[in-house]
């Protein structure tokens, strides 16, 4: 199977190839349906908290990116991944959780640098270290309250 590219968004890697056009690999609304099921599942065992990754520009985040990056979201197989993000977010919204969605922009690959902070924007060069996001995300799922909300996450 081909490799996913260095620089992709989340939603990309379930096209597992450089092009935001590529067929899809997965299921369409993936998440979604593993969220449905984990929900219920967390409430019966007890636990209460879940850090979750999306994409920037999905839900009303859209509003807050370049025209190219909504112009992709909305003629790329990016429009099928951000439709399945955003129920997986509606369902966690909608849940009793304490939760945290992490909307990262564009992953880059490199080593951690510890820039990953709220961005407002999704601008056409805005970029995102994966170890940052992941740092991020511990960092979140570690907080008193994770305040069950969306951020969109960027470096710069």
């Amino acid at each position: 199977m081909p490799r996913c590219s260095t620089t992709c968004s989340p939603a990309t890697t379930r096209c597992c190839r450089a092009s935001a056009w590529a067929p899809l690999r997965s299921p369409a609304d993936l998440t979604t349906r593993v969220t449905r099921a984990l929900v219920p599942a967390m409430a019966r065992h007890g636990v209460r908290r879940l850090v979750a990754v999306s994409a920037g520009g999905v839900g009303e985040s859209l509003d807050r990116c370049s025209w190219a990056v909504r112009r992709m979201v909305a003629t790329a197989n990016l429009g099928v991944a951000y439709r399945d993000l955003a129920a997986m977010e509606a369902t966690l919204a909608a849940s009793d959780l304490d939760w945290c969605v992490v909307r990262p922009v564009t992953l880059v690959d490199g080593e951690p640098t510890g820039r990953a902070r709220p961005v407002e924007r999704y601008g056409l060069f805005s970029v995102v270290r994966r170890a940052d996001v992941a740092a991020f995300m511990l960092a979140a799922a570690e907080s008193p309250s994770l305040g069950s909300r969306a951020v969109m996450v960027g470096s710069g």
